[in-house]
């Protein structure tokens, strides 16, 4: 008779092995809860990460933005120096050409035949450094 009491034995070993379905189904939804957990968790780091590459984007847009602008404040600026320096080229030019009809009008009337001579030297000698 021995026999017969030992099977509810093993059967009570085979009982203890498998979990109760109520621990079984704690550990499922707790599991799963973790899953869903580390998922969240995931989707908010990809978030993060895409935010903060679209704030790197944003930032690489706004130097180059300025860049831009420095430049075309930069090209302005040398514009502006060579119309001035045009400017006052052609006011030198004014100039000289004023200076050399004062020097023809001094030489012109003396009568010693030198005046146009060295006038007209002095006057074509100026036009052709103006030219170079």
């Amino acid at each position: 008779m021995s026999p017969p009491a030992e099977e509810p034995r093993l059967g009570q070993e085979e009982l203890e092995l498998e979990p109760e379905p109520e621990l079984q189904q704690q550990q499922q939804q707790e599991e799963e809860e973790e899953k869903e957990e580390e998922e969240e968790k995931e989707e908010e780091e990809e978030k993060e990460e895409e935010e903060e590459k679209e704030e790197e984007e944003e930032k690489e847009e706004e130097e180059e933005k300025e860049e831009e602008e420095e430049k075309e404040e930069e090209e302005e600026k040398e514009e502006e120096e060579e119309k001035e320096e045009e400017e006052e080229k052609e006011e030198e030019e004014e100039k000289e050409e004023e200076d050399w009809e004062q020097e023809w009008q001094m030489h012109d009337g003396e009568g010693e035949g030198r005046g146009r001579p060295l006038a007209l030297r002095s006057w074509m000698r100026r036009l052709i450094l103006s030219q170079e």
